[in-house]
């Protein structure tokens, strides 16, 4: 769940089977996404961005038993979901499904202006088997770059079956492609991640990346590249920051169920943006890890994590990992309420496609619940086949006091404009 703090894993890659040797570069994989999206400035624009599309659809779109929608006639709020799909798809960059490598024939710098201002973009012309296309360059990219340098050191330091083999070419090889192709020359997986990670500290990944690509012919120049941007992002942590989090509050503060959480997930934001400008390159204490036990002490170090890990019987398991030194404890209700805020993100995130449109929940996609095979509600309710296949359905049913309800049934009524009926009952499942 990008824009929570949750990481859902395949059986395939459970840490506590030791015969799972993927598992710990896994984790370590998915952990650094986290990171990524709550610690740098590519990362927090679009998170933060999403919490103004959360209030823009459910203020501008009809929003009736549990589903979203028709939009409603507001330009305002039908502006702002544009606005910010058009930021948030210039940060992420392209994606493509290129099966085997190809060729990149140029690159070429092209101008973005609208929410974030005027800023220049990268795109690069590929060729594979005579056919060439054009792609942006942005922190999708980057963000599986560095997390597959990392996991593939791993592999290596740990003498366990090269992962090389059995990984897609794009996103994942193609970043170091591009990244030699830039910088002219051979780079070794540090610098892959270096230059990755300073990239994301900016609103433009991809320019970013191809001037520190040009700098580090030079160790003076790319440490000055790096200075810079590490200085870009302690500005945005300490000023754009807290006014988007300020916007993000005026939406969740109408609601008794989202304002406490949400500032107990502002405050991880800002924990971790103090941890990321203390030490710019956090991505590189994971790259020599060889045991499970070595990975978690160094999240719970680091930044705390829910990792939900489901079996191969269906069944899952959730390890909250980490101390939480904020103002805003996650004991007992508190905690039960922030999985509530990070299911009603969930729930509204799968309205968005590429388009920039917004989906009605009747034409959206099966998709599990995240808690899914490890929660006592649905175990209670005979295991419905709804919570693993479209557990915003579930919503539609009264909630009942004798059986408690499920965290996504509260996070949908939580989102209503009217969740009133609920103010006496408590949300969190029993």
């Amino acid at each position: 769940m990008t824009h929570s703090f949750i990481s859902i894993l395949k059986p395939e890659v459970d840490l506590s089977d030791r015969a799972n040797s993927g598992a710990l570069p896994t984790h370590v994989h998915e952990y650094l996404h986290y990171l990524q999206n709550i610690s740098t400035t590519a990362g927090l624009t679009i998170n933060l961005l999403m919490h103004a599309i959360m209030a823009a659809v459910v203020n501008g779109y009809r929003f009736s038993g549990g589903q979203i929608g028709a939009r409603k006639d507001d330009k305002i709020w039908s502006e702002l979901v544009k606005d910010s799909f058009d930021a948030i798809n210039f940060v992420r960059g392209d994606s493509l499904g290129l099966k085997g490598p190809c060729e990149i024939i140029a690159t070429e710098e092209f101008h973005y202006r609208g929410m974030l201002g005027n800023q220049r973009g990268l795109k690069v012309t590929i060729q594979q088997n005579s056919e060439s296309m054009t792609i942006t360059v942005g922190s999708d990219l980057i963000n599986e770059g560095i997390a597959y340098e990392v996991e593939k050191t791993i592999w290596s330091e740990a003498q366990l079956v090269s992962v090389e083999p059995a990984t897609p070419y794009f996103p994942y090889k193609f970043f170091g492609d591009l990244t030699d192709h830039l910088a002219g020359r051979k780079l070794t997986s540090e610098e892959k991640i270096s230059l990755g990670v300073m990239a994301l500290m900016g609103q433009s990944p991809g320019y970013s990346l191809r001037e520190g690509c040009r700098s580090i012919v030079s160790t003076e120049a790319y440490k000055k590249f790096a200075a810079v941007q590490a200085r870009l992002f302690s500005d945005f942590a300490g000023k754009k920051v807290p006014e988007l989090i300020a916007n993000a509050v005026l939406f969740y503060q109408n609601s008794e169920f989202f304002i406490h959480p949400f500032r107990a997930y502002a405050s991880i934001i800002v924990d971790a943006c103090k941890k990321r400008i203390k030490d710019p390159f956090l991505e590189k204490s994971f790259i020599h890890l060889k045991e499970p036990s070595q990975f978690l002490s160094l999240v719970s170090d680091t930044m705390p994590h829910l990792f939900i890990q489901k079996k191969h019987d269906g069944s899952s398991t959730s390890d909250l990992v980490g101390a939480f030194d904020w103002e805003y404890s996650l004991d007992g209700k508190a905690k039960d309420r922030l999985y509530v805020l990070c299911l009603a993100i969930n729930f509204v995130a799968q309205h968005f496609n590429k388009t920039t449109q917004i989906s009605s929940t009747r034409d959206l996609r099966p998709k599990p619940c995240p808690f899914s095979g490890g929660c006592e509600v649905e175990s209670a309710r005979g295991n419905l086949s709804i919570c693993k296949t479209r557990p915003w359905m579930y919503a539609n049913v009264l909630w009942n006091k004798d059986k408690g309800s499920c965290w996504y049934q509260a996070a949908i009524y939580a989102l209503t404009p009217e969740p009133g009926k609920l103010a006496t009952d408590d949300p969190a499942p029993r």
